[in-house]
């Protein structure tokens, strides 16, 4: 039993290991994708994307995917424990166990529901991230022009309404996460509680090797159930934060063939960074035919 124990903690220790080096190295590469896309974005992709939103894309998306790397594989390992457990629970209790199987039946659509309400809360709550820090940046970039005419209040009015709405939405949400979380660290209980209960209804007599056997694997069950509320909402988070990075990656960005090294493969490997030359040959210096301008592509 202790060498067995020895392994497990090794072994999850390892795993979390690995799991976090990914996270950081996910984190590191979207700031890099991020950073990189900033520099190419038109004129219509920076119309689109202010300041505000690029530091939130580099800082809270990218750290959600970050935390949620390391329990990624818990998603698909945990039902596995579940199945595995339930397998053996019928094996001590018998058929008393689909009682408790049947109340996590139930909570499942519950569950779900809530689910679906978190992902719409953490849309809404990006979005008034962004605005925050929108905000922020204009009074920043600003700074001198407010505190001459005196507007401080106005915009400190204006950034703690968005603030007050951002706030509002994140204790809704926590509301949901205590209850989804309740639902799930509870579920154990009731399942053990109704398993026996039925096993004693039905005229089985509840010995101590069967109770202690069963209650053993009742709490194999309760690591996969009190992590999956927790893996549920970094999902959730992280399917927001994979939209919102896929919508600015695919965003507007410069025509590349104006400029001199915009055939290389790779220019942004090079040690020096993006540098892009304006095309200038031996001929007329400018030649326009049949020639429309505008300040960003129009949509069809």
């Amino acid at each position: 039993m202790f060498f067995v124990k020895t392994v497990e903690s090794l072994a999850l220790n390892q795993y979390f290991h690995i799991g976090y080096r990914v996270g950081l190295q996910v984190r590191s590469a979207v700031t890099y994708l991020v950073y990189r896309k900033a520099f190419l974005l038109s004129a219509k992709g920076r119309q689109d994307f202010k300041l505000g939103e690029l530091v939130s894309l580099m800082s809270v998306d990218a750290q959600r995917l970050c935390g949620t790397a390391p329990f990624v594989h818990q998603f698909w390992s945990a039902p596995i424990q579940l199945i595995v457990s339930i397998i053996l629970l019928y094996g001590t209790v018998g058929v008393s166990v689909f009682a408790g199987v049947l109340l996590m039946v139930v909570l499942i659509p519950v569950n779900a529901k809530i689910s679906k309400i978190q992902g719409g809360l953490n849309r809404e709550i990006m979005k008034l991230k962004d605005q925050r820090s929108n905000k922020m940046d204009e009074v920043l970039q600003g700074i001198r022009i407010i505190k001459y005419f005196a507007w401080e209040r106005s915009f400190r009015t204006g950034v703690s309404g968005v603030r007050n709405q951002e706030m509002e939405l994140i204790w809704k949400n926590s509301m949901w996460g205590i209850v989804s979380s309740f639902l799930w660290a509870g579920t154990p209980m009731l399942v053990t509680l109704i398993t026996f209960l039925v096993y004693t209804l039905l005229g089985q007599e509840l010995k101590p090797n069967i109770a202690f056997t069963a209650l053993a694997l009742f709490n194999v069950m309760r690591f996969p159930m009190s992590f999956l509320p927790m893996i549920i909402n970094m999902l959730i988070e992280s399917r927001v934060a994979l939209q919102r990075l896929a919508k600015f990656l695919l965003a507007e960005e410069i025509d590349l063939s104006y400029y001199a090294n915009s055939s290389s493969q790779d220019s942004s490997a090079s040690a020096d960074g993006v540098e892009m030359v304006r095309c200038f040959g031996s001929g007329p210096q400018i030649r326009i035919v049949q020639g429309e301008f505008s300040w960003a592509k129009v949509t069809t």
